[in-house]
């Protein structure tokens, strides 16, 4: 009961974000949206330090996420990202103090992708939406950090970046085998992970935190990827992953 109850906590604390950050209509004061937000990161950090001890594992191997010390550090970064993601999406507001913010959730990202790789790769857990769901929420969150942020790519060798992109991959692979309909998913994540491997090689002949100028359609992104994004959309899976997928197709591949 423990453990349920906590998981609760933390999908109420994704409800609190959604309700006064997302779905609140008036807020448009930026001292008022900080406080918000603080707010709630208070109850994120209170969360995790009464995170309750982890349960052993049964002998014949762990067949779910949950109650993993990984659930909870994932869980964790969830939250940070869904509750920056308005920051960061906003280019009103893009300066140093959003810089710290894209670090921020670059290193949640990252780590989310690390964590469902040692727990879906080569072990028996069982895989779900809601798992495909924060992988590639987090997984375009890293990819659209290291497009959008200066201290995002000072921060990330070349050999981490194509570590997480490698981990991220493979779990949504799997998932795209069991699951018809999440292959649009593996296949987004895919097109621009190459794409941003191939920007952070050519930066690094040059300043690697010069902004990325707008790049052509036809050279970075495969013809089919708007009929991917059509896909997700359609499958009423896509909250949260909206706001990065128009930063990606407005800001970097304008039509």
């Amino acid at each position: 009961m423990t453990y349920g109850i906590h998981a609760f906590r933390n999908r109420s604390l994704l409800g609190c974000i959604q309700t006064q950050i997302y779905a609140d209509t008036t807020l448009s004061d930026p001292e008022i949206c900080g406080a918000r937000v603080q707010e709630l990161l208070d109850r994120l950090e209170n969360w995790k330090a009464s995170i309750p001890p982890p349960m052993p594992p049964p002998e014949s191997g762990t067949l779910s996420f949950f109650t993993t010390p990984d659930w909870y550090q994932a869980n964790y970064n969830l939250v940070i990202l869904h509750l920056f993601r308005v920051q960061i999406t906003n280019q009103n507001e893009r300066g140093k103090a959003v810089e710290a913010v894209f670090s921020r959730c670059l290193f949640a990202a990252k780590d989310i992708c690390h964590s469902y790789r040692r727990q879906f790769i080569g072990k028996p857990t069982t895989c779900t939406w809601g798992a495909l769901h924060n992988l590639f929420l987090a997984g375009l969150t890293y990819l659209y950090c290291l497009w959008m942020s200066p201290e995002a790519r000072r921060l990330s060798r070349h050999d981490q970046i194509s570590s997480t992109c490698i981990d991220c991959t493979m779990v949504l692979v799997v998932l795209a085998e069991r699951w018809a309909d999440a292959a649009p998913y593996r296949d987004i994540f895919e097109a621009l992970a190459s794409s941003t491997m191939t920007m952070i090689a050519n930066s690094q002949q040059g300043d690697i935190t010069a902004q990325p100028s707008h790049l052509s359609w036809e050279e970075y992104c495969p013809k089919d990827l708007s009929q991917w994004v059509e896909n997700v959309a359609e499958s009423g899976n896509s909250s949260g992953i909206d706001q990065l997928m128009s930063g990606f197709m407005d800001d970097l591949f304008p039509s």
